[in-house]
């Protein structure tokens, strides 16, 4: 009986929290044109995974994948305009001011904190060339242009919380976001 009650509460809650709906998908679903642009990047690589997210009105398809020891991630609209290409880094692979830089940010915001992944962003603006953008990012360029996402699970008040923080290639904070919290 006492779990009739509590389940309820616990599809509210995560109804609450999954905003994003991800749903992985065949290659042949994927954009034509997108997959085009991005296939010559993916030569000899392995694990290769296709989704679709779906945020609201914003519908993204993306495409995972590791290669080099690297995992990237690429986003394409639904009209195959490249949205942003990222990949996952270690802390060494970014310059120490900056690194420092994000440090001091998340000490100074959380009472304690945990960097769960740190990856490093190439976002599109909108007189570049998808071309060039990707070029840049499997290159590994640390172009002034390049942001640093962090997911970080911190203590706040009391309460351990999933965020989402977006830095610039100087370390400075340039937007954060809760993505879900709980108790502790």
């Amino acid at each position: 009986m006492k779990y009739s009650i509590v389940l309820p509460f616990f599809f509210i809650a995560a109804m609450a929290v999954a905003q994003v709906e991800v749903t992985r998908i065949q290659p042949a679903e994927f954009p034509s044109a997108a997959y085009a642009a991005i296939e010559p990047y993916m030569a000899n690589s392995r694990r290769v995974k296709f989704y679709r997210e779906k945020n609201g009105n914003n519908l993204l398809y993306v495409v995972k994948f590791k290669k080099d020891r690297l995992k990237y991630r690429a986003a394409f609209n639904a009209d195959s305009e490249l949205k942003y290409a990222e990949f996952i880094i270690s802390p060494v692979d970014i310059p120490d001011e900056t690194y420092q830089n994000m440090m001091n940010s998340l000490a100074n915001e959380f009472i304690k904190y945990k960097v769960r992944e740190i990856r490093q962003t190439y976002n599109k603006p909108a007189q570049q060339e998808t071309e060039i953008l990707l070029k840049n990012a499997f290159q590994n360029l640390l172009l002034p242009t390049v942001k640093y996402k962090l997911l970080v699970r911190a203590k706040k008040e009391g309460s351990w919380t999933e965020y989402e923080m977006m830095y610039d290639s100087d370390g400075s904070l340039l937007q954060q976001g809760a993505r879900g919290s709980s108790q502790d």
